[in-house]
Parts: structure tokens; C-alpha cells; sequence
């Protein structure tokens, strides 16, 4: 399809250099437009989360910062022969989960993957 500037002296069509350069900016506006949908996409399979003893559990980098600071504490407490007590953590969609000591290596089991199935390899 021919495109045309619209001038004073009425429509004159484009060099074929002006259409391979409209050409090549439409097609990487089209991968921007591909690359962008691809990250929200991403955005919201974190938001939703993954299935974890019946609740919903987002995987955001606010998730991750909490739940390793949750197992810093699990591991302190366990390398001081303590337990862990009961950490209500609420999660970034808004939805919660009680950790306890007993369910913390199998939470974290489940969840620490799905979190880094979201980084570049």
C-alpha cells in the first residue's frame, strides 16, 4: 500500500526509502506494543500467585523481600534451637497466610520456584 504526504500541491507518495523507514518503525512499535503486553502479562501471573495450603499466594519482589526476611527468622530461631513462631503474612494481592514453624520449609519449597520461574535464565 502506497502511503502519501499530503502537501500543499496535493498527495505526493513516498520515496521507497520513506516506506521502509515507516515500515521499520511500525514493526518496532508492534514488538514494544508485544514485549509490553508480555510484561503485564508476567505482572499479573505474579499477582495472582501460586496455590500454597489453600490460599492464593502472589510472588511480587515485596513478597520475596518478606518471605526471606521470614526465613532469615526460621533459620535463626532453628540455629538457636528455637522455633519459629506464627507469622501471619499478608501478601501483596491482598490475601494472607499463617506460617508456622512446622509449615515454613514446604511454604517456602513452593513457593521460592514459582518466584524464580519469573527471572531470566
Amino acid at each position: 500500500m502506497t502511503r502519501y504526504h499530503t502537501t500543499a500541491q496535493g498527495n505526493v507518495p513516498f520515496t521507497q526509502a520513506e516506506e521502509d523507514a515507516r515500515d521499520a518503525e511500525e514493526a518496532a512499535r508492534a514488538i514494544e506494543a508485544q514485549a509490553e503486553a508480555a510484561l503485564q502479562a508476567e505482572e499479573a501471573s505474579k499477582l495472582t500467585g501460586i496455590e500454597i495450603l489453600g490460599v492464593m499466594c502472589s510472588a511480587t519482589r515485596n513478597d520475596q523481600n518478606g518471605l526471606v526476611a521470614v526465613a532469615l527468622e526460621y533459620n535463626m530461631k532453628h540455629s538457636a534451637g528455637q522455633t519459629l513462631g506464627d507469622t501471619v503474612f499478608k501478601f501483596e494481592n491482598g490475601n494472607t497466610l499463617t506460617i508456622t514453624d512446622s509449615n515454613f520449609p514446604s511454604v517456602y519449597a513452593t513457593w521460592a520456584p514459582f518466584r524464580q520461574s519469573f527471572f531470566a535464565p
